[in-house]
């Protein structure tokens, strides 16, 4: 029984371990996003870690485009039009691919026509159902 033990708790960690790696890897991939992007959006970086916690100011024009530019990096955006296998992907990329679609059902929204409106749109609603520790910024 104690063999038994050990190998499960020796599985659970090599789990752990290789989920860590995943979303490290994830993190520094974004971390590049967002460096590239910030050449772009001429975004100020305080008002990015602001963001980053959730803190969004739908009437920053910088941080808007920023999250359309985060959005094209990623895949989840193609000529400002929604991907939804690339925004698949980015869950998937952070062992959180069972989540796509219940956020992607709660954060629906009718209005895909406006890019500035729908990024702030579904960033905010992500923030608000995604569990905590997702990547979202």
């Amino acid at each position: 029984m104690m063999k038994l033990l050990a190998i499960f708790v020796l599985i659970i960690a090599i789990s752990l371990t290789q989920g860590n790696e995943v979303e490290k890897a994830f993190r520094a991939e974004v971390d590049k996003y967002h460096k590239e992007c910030l050449v772009v959006s001429k975004l100020d970086p305080q008002v990015l870690e602001r963001a980053k916690k959730g803190e969004l100011d739908e009437k920053n024009d910088a941080l808007i485009e920023h999250l359309i530019c985060l959005g094209h990096k990623s895949g989840m955006l193609k000529d400002n039009k929604i991907q939804p296998e690339g925004a698949k992907k980015f869950w998937e990329n952070q062992n959180r691919g069972h989540f796509y679609e219940d956020i992607s059902k709660k954060c629906k929204s009718s209005n895909h026509d406006d890019i500035k409106v729908f990024v702030i749109f579904y960033t905010k609603c992500a923030y608000q159902h995604a569990p905590k520790g997702t990547i979202l910024l």
